[in-house]
């Protein structure tokens, strides 16, 4: 499974979360932004 987040609009707090259970359950995790 692939997770796609929008790094734009996603708080740094949710992206430290979801960094961290990318890296425990071994998804891959895409961050997409335009800036």
């Amino acid at each position: 499974m692939k997770i796609w987040v929008d790094a734009d609009a996603c708080p740094v707090v949710i992206k430290d979360i979801l960094f961290r259970a990318a890296e425990r359950t071994g998804l891959q995790l895409t961050l997409v932004a335009n800036q």
